[in-house]
């Protein structure tokens, strides 16, 4: 109950961007939109896939705010720009 909650928040948005758009665009159809979210999220999942999976070896001692930092850095921009290439 705990997880669901905030993983249903997070779509409040997405629901009221539909909600907008469908308002003022009549033209829009749900469904097309629907399918460019799920192509979306589909490029996302291994994205963080490989950061939890990563991040779960402990590579790094994030001790301090410097090296939380430098561990997001080198985590994220390296998964991230190599899955780009």
């Amino acid at each position: 109950m705990n997880v669901v909650i905030p993983i249903l928040l997070c779509f409040i948005p997405l629901v009221a961007f539909f909600v907008c758009l469908k308002l003022l665009m009549p033209c829009f159809k749900i469904f097309k939109g629907l399918i460019a979210c799920l192509l979306g999220l589909f490029s996302v999942i291994p994205i963080a896939a490989f950061q939890f999976l990563l991040d779960a070896q402990h590579l790094f001692t994030a001790s301090s705010l410097i090296t939380v930092l430098v561990q997001s850095i080198i985590l994220n921009g390296l998964i991230e720009e190599a899955i780009k290439m």
